[in-house]
């Protein structure tokens, strides 16, 4: 793409220009001369034209190709420990050749295909001289033509064809960018979230409550085939300050209602309300600070602890922000990590526990203060002790605030005020903990898996 706006655009003005302006004093040197040239020279065009639509779906099957292949080099080297625990190398090492394979043979066949443009440009240029000088030479100096005359046209005809054969380049050129132009927008046109509202409402002061009224929700599939619901008409009422938890089985529903809730994507059919006011009908950045949500896999940047939570609200100082750490009851946790709040993270956190980035991330979402929290539980394990400083701060963090957990854990759930049960993407139960375990139904035999699961294991 940058060759062709460097040069590719230019040399179509230029040469466009120079053809067009050789063409006028051709007319008017001699017209009978130029529509020859012009008759014998205008087949090219059809069979340009025919090269380019090949050329072009042989350029964009070229780029989704070299696309496959820089993902699937990427995900080995990301996954390059897991595939040596495994002993996985040489599997992925010949599907990576495999996709090696078929954007060669993709570039090839876009070159083959590029490379009867220079050709088909000589060749009509050929075949067009000749005609001029045969015709010429037919009419002869009866018809007032001259030997000077021809050749001067043919001088004419040269200038007039000379563009060609760099037009053939700048067609190859062209392809090239419209291919990667393509993917490009292709790219730019997957949203990155759901819209803004054009005329929002803002969200009441105080505390805020949840409604789920008929919700519906399938993912957009890539074909024209429609995906299956993974939500069907769920509808439920949060009353401000309640702590919920999700609960239920592998596919059920319960993280896509999260980020529903979340406004992380929009229900295909019915409502979500927070506060009284659709989710579709508030801004963004009054919805993210009334709003905040704890990933299952919180990301950290590289960096330090203090940059990983300074950045949910950059006007607090190092002591407001040791302050919060101890409003949530982890100073011990603080102090016994090697530099404090200045101890650095690493990339995406790799030099923490998965527990203690869960740790920062509960102490960020606490800097936002948030009226309402969706937590999504984390399904690793974490060491006791963590696992004792996690359920400390998460009692901290809900307390007051409009909670809701996706819980992997039905220990979380027991906490809960109350729980709400999917399967298969409908909300089946709803009550509390000890209520819901005396009612035959899928939380009951739910949590007779988890005790027999916590009896047996050592």
């Amino acid at each position: 793409m940058s060759q062709f706006f460097s040069w590719g655009a230019l040399a179509w003005l230029l040469d466009g220009t120079l053809m067009l302006m050789v063409a006028s004093v051709m007319i008017a040197y001699d017209w009978i001369l130029a529509l020859v040239a012009f008759a014998v020279s205008a087949p090219l065009g059809f069979v340009l034209h025919r090269v380019q639509s090949h050329l072009v779906k042989a350029y964009d099957s070229a780029r989704v190709e070299n696309a496959e292949v820089l993902t699937t080099i990427s995900e080995i080297v990301s996954g390059a420990e897991t595939l040596r625990l495994y002993g996985a190398g040489d599997r992925f090492a010949a599907v990576t050749k495999a996709a090696s394979h078929r954007r060669s043979n993709s570039f090839i066949r876009a070159g083959t295909i590029s490379a009867f443009l220079f050709p088909s440009g000589e060749v009509f240029s050929v075949l067009t001289v000749s005609s001029v000088v045969t015709v010429g030479l037919i009419r002869g100096p009866s018809s007032g033509l001259t030997a000077g005359a021809l050749v001067g046209f043919m001088f004419l005809t040269y200038r007039f064809l000379e563009p060609i054969a760099e037009f053939t380049e700048v067609i190859d050129q062209t392809q090239t960018a419209v291919a990667g132009l393509r993917r490009v927008l292709g790219i730019l046109e997957i949203p990155a979230g759901p819209p803004e509202p054009k005329h929002p409402h803002p969200l009441p002061p105080g505390r805020l409550g949840i409604d789920i009224e008929q919700v519906t929700f399938a993912y957009r599939s890539r074909s024209d085939d429609d995906e299956p619901p993974v939500l069907t008409d769920v509808t439920a009422r949060i009353p401000a300050g309640q702590q919920v938890a999700l609960v239920g089985e592998t596919g059920s529903g319960k993280t896509t209602l999260g980020r529903l809730i979340a406004r992380l994507a929009d229900p295909t059919s019915g409502v979500v309300r927070i506060g009284g006011v659709p989710l579709t009908q508030v801004a963004n950045p009054q919805l993210r600070e009334r709003l905040v949500v704890v990933p299952q896999e919180p990301f950290l940047f590289d960096g330090s602890i203090a940059s990983n939570l300074s950045f949910a609200r950059p006007m607090l100082s190092v002591a407001q922000i040791e302050q919060a750490v101890l409003d949530l009851e982890l100073g011990d946790w603080l102090e016994g990590l090697p530099e404090g709040l200045d101890t650095e993270v690493g990339q995406r956190g790799a030099a923490l526990s998965a527990g203690e980035r869960q740790l920062v991330a509960l102490v960020r979402a606490s800097l936002v203060d948030p009226d309402v929290l969706v937590l999504d539980e984390a399904t690793s394990s974490v060491d006791a002790l963590t696992e004792v400083r996690l359920t400390r701060a998460l009692d901290k963090l809900a307390s007051g605030r409009t909670t809701i957990s996706i819980a992997h854990r039905l220990s979380t759930a027991a906490r809960a005020d109350r729980v709400l049960v999917l399967d298969h993407g409908r909300l089946v139960q709803d009550g509390h903990h000890d209520a819901l375990v005396r009612i035959p139904g899928p939380y009951a035999r739910m949590y007779e898996a988890w005790v027999a699961a916590s009896t047996t294991s050592p």
